[in-house]
């Protein structure tokens, strides 16, 4: 594909582009910051500092937040029983997984609100890019599963059909980094 919308979904959100077969990084460097595009005006206060940010509703920190608010309130989840038995202090990707795959509620629920708040139906109305590719922890942890959940939160909002788009969980892993960036590096070498 030639035309390419990267989301990383773990502890916050990052994205990136690649348009006409090339990464995009805008006039700045800074293309690819969708963890920052503001979704709800006065929403709930991201890391950054401002209100309404993807990354406020679909950050692993920030549902991790939601889950102690929600739970605070009464709400019951397998999502710390897991946690302890797996030895962690946070809600790591792999517990967000393990309580998907039990069926926990409240773990679907805040999932489903992540990637609502992704809104990749919006930069793909924008870009007409022909693949999305979906990395991070939580899609490591989550495979094709997250990406076919984001493909489905995505078509009730797209402006035309799209025959041709895929969804894909990245195949990586933790090495994507590194990879993209030798990848872009040995790319400037070669072209300059």
């Amino acid at each position: 594909a030639r035309n390419v919308l990267g989301v990383w979904m773990g502890t916050g959100i990052g994205g990136g582009l690649i348009l006409d077969g090339l990464p995009f990084t805008g006039a700045h460097g800074a293309s690819g910051e969708i963890g920052h595009v503001i979704i709800r005006e006065a929403g709930a206060l991201c890391r950054c500092g401002r209100r309404g940010c993807v990354e406020a509703y679909a950050g692993r920190r920030s549902m991790e937040a939601a889950v102690s608010i929600m739970v605070a309130a009464g709400r019951r989840t397998v999502l710390y029983e897991i946690r302890d038995a797996q030895g962690k202090k946070a809600l790591m990707s792999k517990v967000w997984a393990r309580a998907l795959a039990e069926g926990d509620p409240l773990a679907g629920e805040l999932v489903d609100t992540a990637v609502g708040a992704v809104g990749v139906s919006s930069v793909i109305n924008l870009l007409d890019v022909e693949r999305v590719v979906v990395g991070g922890g939580l899609a490591e942890k989550l495979g094709q599963h997250l990406a076919d959940r984001i493909a489905a939160g995505a078509q009730p909002w797209m402006l035309q059909p799209h025959p041709d788009l895929s969804f894909v969980a990245a195949a990586l892993g933790d090495d994507s980094g590194v990879v993209g960036a030798a990848s872009l590096a040995r790319n400037l070498v070669i072209t300059g």
